[in-house]
Parts: C-alpha cells; sequence; structure tokens
C-alpha cells in the first residue's frame, strides 16, 4: 500500500495527460506515425494530449495536424475542445513493447473521438507522400540553402501558414489554452551550439541561447529545418533579430546570442530522433511513435571517407536512440512508475508484446517496411497504405497490452493491404 502511496505522490511531480512523440524517418515514418494517430483517435487518446512533438518525417505530421486542430469534429459535436479526457491511469508493465495507461474514452462509442480526422489530418499527408520532395530540393541543396525544402512543403501542403498559426496548448491545471488544443513542436537541432531547438507558437527555443519569439515564421520553414540532415540538405539558416531573445544564456555562448550570425539548424534527429527531449520528464503518460529503420549491417569496409563518417555518425545516433528506448521501455514504464505509456516501432518484435490476437506479427513484409528507404521522396500507393497499416496494427498493440480486455482489436484503415 505504500509503494502505491508513493507511486502516487511521484506521479503528481508529472503534470496530467499525455505528450505525443513522433520520430523522424522521412515518408515511411510519417505514413507510420499517421497509422498510429488513426488508433489513437479510435481509442479516445486525442483529448488527453498536451504536447505533440515531432522530428524530420514526424515533424511533418505535427505541424500538419496543429495547423487542422481546430477543424476536428469531436463526437460531442461541438468543437476540438473535448474537454480534458479524465480518466484513471491503468497499470504498466516492463516489456519489450511498453504499456499504456488507460484512455479516456473512445472505442466504446464516448466522447472524444475526431470524426472526421482522416478526412482532415491523413489524406493530404497520403497524398503528399506520393510526391518527391527531396531529389531537387537535395540537389539543389548543394547550391542554395535548404529553404528550397521549405518552398516545396509549403506549396505542396501547408499554403502560407505560420509557426504562430498551430495551437500555443494548455496549462498543467488543464484550463483552456488556444481552445484547449495541445503544444504543437517541431524540433531541429542548432549547429552552431549544439543544442537542440523547439520551434512552436511560442516561438524559438533553444537550450543555450534562451526563447525568440517568431511568430511571422513560415511553418513550412520550421518543418523543413527539422527535416535537413547533411549531406542531403544544406543547414537552414534562420535569421533571428539579436534583441529578441529572452531568458537565461549560457555564458559560453553569449557572443552567439548577440550577433546577428543565423542559426545553423538541421535535422532534430541529430540530436534525439524520437522527440523526448522536451516531454521525458514533464507528463505522466508518454506516447512514442517511432518510425527509424534498423540500421542495416555493412558486407564490407568501404574505402570511402564519406561513407564511413556517415556510417560512424549513425552508429552513435543509433546507440543513443537504443539507450532512450531502453530507459523508457525498463524504466519509465515499469511497474510502480510515477510515469506510463506506450512505445511502438517500426522495427519492434510485434511478437514481443505478447499479445494475444494482435493484428500484426512478424514477418518478411513487416521487416521490409521497417527497412523502405528514408526519404522525402515518392512512395507508392501500395507502400503508402501498407505503412499507414502498419503503424495502425502495432499502437493497436502496443496501447491494448495494457487497457481494459474490452478494448477488441481494431480494423485495418486499407483492409486490401491488410499485412
Amino acid at each position: 500500500m505504500k509503494g502505491a502511496q508513493d507511486a502516487e505522490g511521484a506521479r503528481s511531480e508529472y503534470e496530467p495527460g499525455a505528450a505525443l512523440c513522433l520520430s523522424g524517418g522521412g515518408y515511411r515514418a510519417m505514413l507510420f506515425h499517421a497509422g498510429g494517430l488513426l488508433r489513437l483517435n479510435e481509442l479516445g487518446w486525442l483529448p488527453r494530449l498536451r504536447h505533440v512533438a515531432g522530428v524530420s518525417g514526424g515533424a511533418i505530421l505535427a505541424g500538419w495536424l496543429g495547423l487542422k486542430w481546430h477543424e476536428l469534429e469531436f463526437m460531442d459535436g461541438e468543437s476540438s475542445d473535448p474537454g480534458s479526457g479524465d480518466a484513471s491511469a491503468g497499470d504498466t508493465a516492463s516489456n519489450r513493447g511498453g504499456g499504456a495507461s488507460r484512455p479516456g474514452g473512445g472505442a466504446d462509442g464516448s466522447q472524444g473521438v475526431a470524426l472526421n480526422l482522416r478526412d482532415v489530418v491523413l489524406e493530404p499527408l497520403y497524398e503528399l507522400a506520393g510526391r518527391p520532395l527531396d531529389i531537387a530540393a537535395g540537389l539543389a541543396g548543394m547550391f542554395i540553402p535548404a529553404s528550397v525544402l521549405a518552398r516545396g512543403l509549403d506549396s505542396q501542403l501547408f499554403r502560407g501558414a505560420l509557426l504562430g498559426d498551430l495551437p500555443r496548448g494548455r496549462s498543467a491545471t488543464g484550463e483552456a489554452d488556444g481552445a484547449g488544443a495541445p503544444l504543437f513542436a517541431v524540433y531541429a537541432t542548432n549547429l552552431l551550439t549544439g543544442a537542440y531547438t523547439e520551434l512552436s507558437a511560442m516561438g524559438v527555443s533553444e537550450e543555450h541561447l534562451g526563447r525568440h519569439v517568431t511568430p511571422e515564421l513560415h511553418l513550412s520553414s520550421a518543418v523543413a529545418a527539422s527535416c535537413t540532415i547533411p549531406p542531403t540538405f544544406r543547414p537552414f539558416r534562420l535569421r533571428l533579430d539579436p534583441a529578441g531573445w529572452r531568458g537565461e544564456c549560457l555564458r559560453q555562448f553569449a557572443h552567439v546570442r548577440k550577433t546577428r550570425t543565423p542559426l545553423r539548424l538541421c535535422d532534430g534527429g541529430n540530436h534525439d530522433n524520437l522527440g523526448l527531449k522536451a516531454v521525458w520528464d514533464r507528463y505522466e503518460t508518454l506516447l512514442v511513435s517511432d518510425g527509424s529503420s534498423p540500421m542495416p549491417p555493412w558486407r564490407w569496409i568501404s574505402g570511402n571517407w564519406l561513407a564511413t563518417t556517415l556510417r560512424s555518425n549513425r552508429i552513435l545516433i543509433d546507440q543513443i536512440r537504443d539507450m532512450k528506448k531502453r530507459i523508457l521501455i525498463h524504466h519509465k514504464f515499469a511497474v510502480g512508475s510515477a510515469q506510463d505509456g506506450a512505445y511502438w516501432g517500426i522495427a519492434s518484435s510485434a511478437d514481443g508484446y505478447g499479445l494475444p490476437g494482435a493484428m500484426v506479427r512478424d514477418s518478411e513484409l513487416t521487416n521490409g517496411l521497417a527497412n523502405m528507404r528514408t526519404r522525402l521522396g515518392r512512395h507508392t500507393v501500395k507502400e503508402r497504405r501498407q505503412l499507414v497499416n502498419f503503424g495502425y496494427a502495432m499502437a493497436d498493440t502496443a496501447l491494448r497490452r495494457h487497457v481494459p480486455p474490452d478494448a477488441a482489436p481494431g480494423h485495418w484503415p486499407y483492409p486490401e493491404y491488410a499485412l
């Protein structure tokens, strides 16, 4: 009893509600996340979200979902502010797939399901993944800034939207701020300082330099900054007025804050590909969708210095990501922990969750999807629909692992491409 009381006391140190983390991984990850989002919606999780964090491919979905949030029609028929969705937390367990706390309605027909999520959010992303963005932009990136990618994202999806158009989030007390919507943020890496950089309606927040209010920044530019991974793209140059910085600045970076040198932003995955850093120790519940591909083995040692350097960097990034996954599943989600949540990854073993009646099992097909190319290039209809289905099924498996037994398996978004 005392242990349970201690856990409850520790849990009160975290903000109520859930954070949704969307990893990088190009269109592959974006489509995988989209499938997971469909299942989260069906199970009534959207009203509980307080923070949506997107990196690279996940930033595209996070930015788009934030922009369209107020167009969502929830089951109560009123608005996209369906309430706090309060519900008791279910048990969690330390296992290969992670656990999940009890959602606030949804599958039983209760309040909290966005009826038009698929039309408003998924379909435009599905169409985007059928068009290439990285070939022309990547070639141009050798000669001009990665703003080419921003222009492509703006013309194909965001159409002039500004960073300030995203919801600003709500307070920890649950009081509405921004019509009760979560905070939507995309993350990049500042090459000048090596720091993780958040871009949201609140402005640019850089852990070494402070916060800069920049509501007029185009949303497509913020998302592009999160997607620009060298050497395919040159870093994104973000010019900010030095007088606009607020908050504390580390002494060794004071000269950077005072100059007009543009920030050099690149893929947020260089720092944290899971998008966990900003929410890691903040919210009671963490929901993590990981579209990162596994690192394939080398069959020979390349003599190409660039290939060898990129391989070394990939090993470093993957080891850090794997360490965070282990801490997340075996510590954050452990029985008796003050936090809970769910993790599902495109490279995870579906069989490893040990869920009877799971929608998907490990197969050559799922392995092929996990190893699909990491690009913002054209994906076929078959690839797109299978990736959405895979994300849906893996989220279903992770979320149902520790929810009430009456939560039945979901239904394939694209039945003709069932896995």
